[in-house]
């Protein structure tokens, strides 16, 4: 018998034999599945990150144009209610910026926006006359103010598998008071 039919004989049991199939066919669909399945993980975390980000922008600026005067006890508080929304998004700290601006009823300028107060939580990133040209901001009608409420966070995501970097996550909301023109601060 020659080598040649011997192998011939070999490769057609092969063809016939089923045993191991699945076997090797979960060996080669896993890895596939496995970055799939923490891939849409990371990525459901990264849109619940960013919806917390909305949420708190939204509340802080809201809960702000309800009041009648910035304190100290409001200022805190809205960055306590911006970390507790964002919770364990962030992945060291959430920075809140609180901002009113307004136009003064002035002849010579009638768009011109002035910032009555600023505040941050990390005292880096309060908003300043220059950076009002950057903001895509609403005209403000003469006397009145807006409020705006920045939150930004850096988020990671749990599973780095080379899709997701560190996401940097802002939002900017902006409000006109409800109940008076201007929100003064008495800090």
């Amino acid at each position: 018998m020659h080598i040649a039919d011997v192998m011939r004989g070999l490769h057609r049991r092969f063809r016939r034999d089923g045993r191991g199939t699945a076997a090797t066919e979960f060996a080669l669909i896993l890895p596939v599945l496995i970055t799939a399945y923490f891939g849409s993980i990371s990525a459901f975390e990264g849109f619940q990150a960013r919806k917390s980000v909305t949420k708190a922008s939204t509340t802080v600026v809201d809960l702000i144009t309800r009041s009648q005067v910035m304190n100290t006890t409001l200022r805190d508080n809205m960055y306590d209610v911006a970390r507790a929304l964002v919770g364990d998004a962030a992945d060291e700290g959430t920075t809140v910026t609180m901002t009113s601006i307004s136009n003064p009823v002035s002849e010579s300028d009638p768009d011109a926006r002035v910032i009555d107060w600023s505040y941050s939580n990390d005292f880096t990133t309060v908003i300043e006359e220059d950076d009002l040209e950057d903001m895509n901001l609403p005209v403000i009608p003469k006397g009145d103010s807006l409020i705006v409420a920045r939150v930004y966070i850096e988020h990671t995501p749990r599973f780095d598998f080379g899709m997701f970097d560190k996401q940097q996550m802002s939002q900017l909301t902006f409000r006109r008071p409800r109940f008076v023109l201007r929100i003064p601060s008495t800090i």
